[in-house]
């Protein structure tokens, strides 16, 4: 799907109402950072095994 361009009044409330948010959007970045990691221990241990 093609991502519409934001307004700009949009573009400026979702700055202001992001900053509460910081504690979620922790929490969800160290969540992906954790299955980053994971996905790639899981690579490394097939290639290993492969090899």
């Amino acid at each position: 799907p093609r991502i519409e361009p934001l307004p700009e009044k949009t573009k400026q409330r979702t700055v202001i109402t992001q900053r509460p948010m910081s504690e979620a959007t922790r929490t969800y970045n160290d969540k992906v950072n954790r299955y980053i990691a994971s996905s790639r221990c899981y690579l490394e241990a097939t290639n290993a095994g492969s090899q």
